[in-house]
């Protein structure tokens, strides 16, 4: 069976209008990566 693991990310760099800023780190995507693919996914 194949292993399918869909991540979303936002490219929006403001929350809203409250003016904060948002968006992901590179090690938020990158560490659960190597999991997955550790684990064989």
């Amino acid at each position: 069976m194949d292993k399918s693991i869909l991540v979303v990310l936002t490219s929006h760099d403001r929350l809203g209008e409250t003016g904060h800023q948002t968006g992901f780190w590179l090690e938020e995507l990158a560490t659960p990566y190597y999991v997955f693919k550790d684990s064989g996914a």
